[in-house]
């Protein structure tokens, strides 16, 4: 995932956990600049979870596995419904 992370950032020209992650918020969430988000909107990305230049932490999980899928097509994701199935992708104070 880490591989197909890195190739789907450059692909965007942002690191998304390095440059909005690590800046997370408890009460703001992600914020996230006008220039990034049109960049994730060119890649092909859907930043509709984003609301008022923030994202929640799902929000930001959702961008993360479009980047990697971005980098590598056949990576496909999904929601099974239970918690305990966790993956930590850093940023900090997010998980």
């Amino acid at each position: 995932m880490e591989l197909a992370y890195q190739k789907g950032i450059r692909q965007v020209g942002i690191s998304f956990i390095e440059e909005i992650g690590a800046e997370y918020d408890d009460d703001l969430g992600c914020v996230i600049a006008e220039e990034q988000q049109s960049a994730l909107d060119e890649a092909g990305i859907d930043t509709s979870c984003i609301k008022d230049g923030r994202m929640c932490e799902e929000c930001f999980v959702e961008i993360y596995l479009a980047l990697v899928e971005l980098g590598n097509p056949e990576f496909h994701w999904g929601r099974i419904g239970h918690e305990e199935n966790h993956i930590r992708i850093g940023g900090y104070g997010l998980f």
